[in-house]
This record gives structure tokens, C-alpha cells and sequence, in this order.
């Protein structure tokens, strides 16, 4: 992950330890990049962090191991290269998958390489056909909280494509299928 996505991880990465706020640090991040590098940065760092929740549903039922007791910055990388096989159609998940796992062995965590790579490229094989999420989730039925609680949760229509729906009125986004 060069320039952009490299922004985006480390603003993910500042705001998990650091208790950082997002658009402050992405400004110093995205400081030296060209405009569509730091678009590209943006896009990815709020995207991840909006869809968190849900980038970590399908993210679990990727793995062959409890999502949440990766390392951190394993499931920060994870989620980076999740938000971009779900969400950009301008970024083939191939091209996705390769910047993750290369991002996993220059941080020297080869060992890591692999996980990242099969857990992508299954969600990238199966992102049709996602499961659905947990009935009546208001009441925390995933592990980690209630899905349904957090806020930026996308939606997955029967063709497999994920959106969000806006309320332009307030600019917040709101979970398909909850009531105002």
C-alpha cells in the first residue's frame, strides 16, 4: 500500500492506539500526497471507519480463526483491503488483495502473508453470496456488539452489491431496513 492506501492505514492505525481523530490525522497524512492520492485515502480511511462493524462480520466468516483475536494491524489491513473488494468497483480485488498482502510483508509480517491473502481472496470469491446478517441483531447477536447498533452499517441487496443509503437532509448515513 503506496501513498493512499498507506495514508488510510496509518490513520486507521492512529485512531485505534491513539484514540485520534480521524480527519485530523488524515490531513497530516494525506499532507504530501497528489489529489487523487489523498481522495484515494479519504474514501478508504472513512469508509473503514464507517462500515467497521460490518467490514468485520464478513471479515469473521472469512477466517478460519476468531477475527477478533488477529493482531491488530492484521485486522486494520484486513478491513482496508475488504472496504476495497466490497465497496470501489474502480479497484479490482485482485489489485486489492496484492497491495494488502504486500503492505502485511513490508511491515515484516511474512508470516501473516498468507492469512491476509486467503481471507481476502475468499471474500472476494464469495462476496455474492454473503451471509446474512444475524435476524433480530439489535441485541448484539455478533460477537463484539450489535451490528445493528453501530452506525454505518451497509446493505447487501440480492445481487450481492453493497450501498448505503443517505439522508441528504442531515448528511449521516443510515442502515438499510431501521426505522429513523
Amino acid at each position: 500500500m503506496a501513498g493512499g492506501r498507506e495514508a488510510a492505514l496509518e490513520t486507521l492505525t492512529a485512531c485505534r492506539r491513539l484514540d485520534a481523530w480521524s480527519d485530523n490525522h488524515l490531513k497530516t497524512a494525506c499532507w504530501d500526497l497528489d489529489r487523487r492520492e489523498a481522495a484515494l485515502a479519504s474514501r478508504l480511511a472513512y469508509g473503514v471507519l464507517q462500515n467497521r462493524a460490518l467490514l468485520d462480520f464478513y471479515l469473521d466468516a472469512c477466517c478460519t480463526q476468531a477475527f477478533d483475536a488477529l493482531e491488530p494491524f492484521i485486522r486494520d489491513v484486513l478491513r482496508l483491503g475488504a472496504y476495497q473488494i466490497l465497496y470501489m468497483d474502480r479497484v479490482p480485488d485482485s489489485a486489492a488483495v496484492n497491495e494488502a498482502v504486500e503492505t502485511v510483508k513490508r511491515k515484516k509480517r511474512q508470516r501473516s502473508a498468507g492469512l491476509v491473502n486467503a481471507v481476502l481472496r475468499r471474500l472476494s470469491r464469495e462476496k455474492a453470496n454473503l451471509p446474512p446478517l444475524p435476524a433480530g441483531d439489535r441485541a448484539g447477536g455478533h460477537r463484539g456488539g450489535g451490528l445493528q447498533r453501530a452506525g454505518g452499517l451497509g446493505h447487501l441487496p440480492a445481487g450481492g452489491e453493497v450501498r448505503m443509503l443517505h439522508r441528504p437532509q442531515t448528511g449521516r448515513a443510515r442502515p438499510a431496513g431501521l426505522l429513523s
